[in-house]
C-alpha cells in the first residue's frame, strides 16, 4: 500500500529541477506553484555577502543599516536578519499590494519581523517612506538590471539612499542572461552619476570559479546562464569631496 505521508511531486516540477543535471541547463528562476519553499543551498554570492558582514561588522553592536531593493521574496535580507540579529535590515519592492503582502508574510514566517522592516517603494520616488533618516550603509539588489529603461531611476534610488561615506557599499548581482552590453551600460551610467565600480567579477552559479568581468566576451545563451555578475560599488572620491564641501 502506498504511504499516505509520501509527498508526490508534479512531473513538470521534477523535470524543471533536473534540467541542470540532465542537460547542463541552468534555470534563471524558481517556482514552487504557490507552495512554501525552503531555501537550503547557500550559493557563492550569498556566502560572499555573509562573509563581508562577518568580517566588517560581526563584532559590532548595531552595525550597518542594510537595504535590499527589488527584494521579491526577500531571501537575502531575511538570511542576513537571521544570521545577524543585531543588524537593522529593510527589504523593499514595488508598491504592489500582492507583492508586498507576500514579502511581509515571508518576513513574518521566518521570525525576523522585529528586526527586518518591509517598505513598499517605487524607484526614483520620495525616499521619505523609509523614515526621517533614509540612509543605508549597505544596499543589496539581485536581478534588477535587466531593463535598461529603468537604469536611471534605479541609479537615482541608489544615490538617494546610500550613506555619503567612504565605507558605504552597494552589492549587486545580475545574471548574464541580462546581456553583457546592458550591464556595461548600467556601469557607465552609474559612474557618470558619481558611483565607483570597485569590483566586477563573473561567478559560476554552481561552483567556485570566477573570472574578470568583460563586456566583450562572446558566449552562448546556455553558457551565460551558468554565470552571474557580482558588482561592488561605492561613492567616488569626487562625490565624497563634493558632499563635504556642501
Amino acid at each position: 500500500m502506498p504511504d499516505d505521508n509520501l509527498e508526490f511531486s508534479d512531473p513538470e516540477d521534477i523535470l524543471s529541477t533536473s534540467l541542470q543535471t540532465l542537460y547542463d541547463y541552468a534555470p534563471i528562476t524558481h517556482s514552487s506553484g504557490g507552495d512554501s519553499f525552503t531555501y537550503k543551498n547557500t550559493f557563492a554570492t550569498s556566502q560572499s555577502t555573509l562573509d563581508l558582514l562577518r568580517t566588517n561588522f560581526g563584532s559590532q553592536d548595531g552595525g550597518p543599516h542594510i537595504l535590499e531593493l527589488g527584494a521579491a521574496a526577500g531571501l537575502p535580507g531575511i538570511v542576513i536578519a537571521q544570521a545577524y540579529p543585531s543588524l537593522r535590515v529593510t527589504v523593499s519592492d514595488y508598491p504592489d499590494e500582492d507583492l508586498i503582502s507576500a514579502l511581509s508574510d515571508n518576513v513574518t514566517a521566518n521570525d525576523v519581523a522585529n528586526r527586518c522592516c518591509v517598505v513598499p517603494y517605487a524607484w526614483g520616488s520620495d525616499c521619505s517612506v523609509f523614515g526621517p533618516e533614509a540612509s543605508f550603509d549597505l544596499i543589496l539588489a539581485c536581478d534588477t538590471l535587466w531593463n535598461p529603461d529603468l537604469h536611471t531611476l534605479f541609479i537615482k534610488t541608489l544615490c538617494d539612499l546610500l550613506t555619503r561615506s567612504d565605507d558605504a557599499r552597494i552589492h549587486l548581482v545580475a545574471g548574464l542572461h541580462t546581456g553583457r552590453f546592458t550591464l556595461q551600460s548600467f556601469m557607465l551610467t552609474a559612474q557618470a552619476a558619481g558611483l565607483k565600480i570597485l569590483i566586477a567579477v563573473e561567478k559560476e552559479v554552481v561552483g567556485k570559479t570566477q573570472r574578470e568581468w568583460s563586456a566583450e566576451r562572446e558566449d552562448s545563451e546556455q553558457e551565460r546562464r551558468r554565470w552571474v555578475v557580482w558588482m561592488i560599488l561605492s561613492w567616488s572620491c569626487e562625490s565624497i569631496e563634493k558632499n563635504e564641501i556642501a
